[in-house]
């Protein structure tokens, strides 16, 4: 297993998103869309569904990047 590194802070807002998908530990799975702002820290979204697409992902990442700057990375 490889170590971890740490996450850089950036220096303004909308320079990266980030998310994160889990699953209960009785292996159903459940997955929460959360879409992060990694400067701010702010929760652009949180959508919470059984299975998520990559066309639901880049429909949210649309949705999300019209209403604020886009993001420089993911």
């Amino acid at each position: 297993m490889g170590r971890r590194a740490p996450i850089l802070v950036e220096a303004k807002a909308n320079a990266r998103w980030s998310w994160i998908s889990s699953s209960f530990a009785c292996g159903r799975r459940f997955r929460v869309l959360n879409i992060l702002d990694d400067m701010t820290r702010e929760c652009l979204a949180a959508i919470p569904d059984t299975s998520i697409s990559g066309r639901s992902v880049a429909r949210e990442l649309m949705v999300h990047g019209a209403r604020q700057a886009w993001h420089d990375r993911l």
